[in-house]
């Protein structure tokens, strides 16, 4: 008794690992893993059954001498998140990030009432967050993109007239979001799918910044 051998779970595991390389001006890099976990006896083993995918791809391109480069990354995944529970803490007046505006006027301060601050004076509160023992399943999505468009690569710096105007030009634009929300036992595969309730979303990050340029690389003037 005690001495035989019980199958807890077993896991089905594919991955997938492919580069396109041939082409030095244009790279494909991809890397994608699912698991599929079965549980046979759960007073063996611990875990829950779950599927879980990671995959990563990017594209890396520089074409017409320089003219245009930049690179495309999309991550997708699931996985544990530690779940943590957060609160406010006051704080001197103009040191903090929210203001506690009491909806209901109760006196009581509830987590639905603190918001960001329009003006310092009224920055009083910061959030802090707590870990927790519990843990949920959640799927994250990552899209970066960044663009180079630089003219005076097809010109180069003795160009004259109409193309030599726009030999000064140059135009960088890059994206970048980052969302995690809580799993609903489908995957989540768009980085533009906003459309979460505020208890299902865990993070959600944004940023787009463009910037156009003339006569940057001028010693002069730009």
């Amino acid at each position: 008794m005690g001495k035989e051998l019980l199958r807890g779970d077993r896991s089905y595991n594919l991955n997938l690992q492919a580069e396109l390389l041939a082409n030095a001006k244009r790279q494909f890099y991809l890397n994608t893993t699912f698991r599929k976990l079965k549980v046979y006896n759960d007073e063996v083993s611990a875990q829950t059954e779950d599927n879980t995918v990671l995959a990563r791809a990017e594209y890396q391109m520089n074409e017409w001498n320089g003219f245009l480069n930049g690179n495309v990354l999309y991550e997708v995944g699931s996985g544990q998140e530690q779940k943590r529970d957060y609160a406010y803490l006051e704080v001197p007046p103009g040191t903090g990030q929210y203001t506690w505006i009491d909806y209901n006027e109760d006196g009581v301060q509830q987590l639905n009432e603190f918001e960001l601050a329009a003006f310092a004076d009224q920055a009083r509160f910061i959030r802090i967050f707590t870990p927790t023992n519990e843990y949920i399943k959640a799927n994250y999505t990552t899209l970066n993109y960044s663009i180079n468009i630089t003219p005076r690569q097809l010109w180069g710096n003795q160009a004259k007239g109409f193309t030599g105007f726009l030999s000064r030009w140059m135009l960088t634009s890059s994206l970048q979001i980052a969302k995690k929300s809580m799993a609903e036992g489908l995957f989540e595969f768009n980085p533009f799918g906003y459309g979460l309730a505020d208890s299902n979303l865990i993070t959600l990050a944004t940023t787009l910044a463009n910037t156009l340029s003339y006569n940057r690389q001028s010693t002069k003037w730009g």
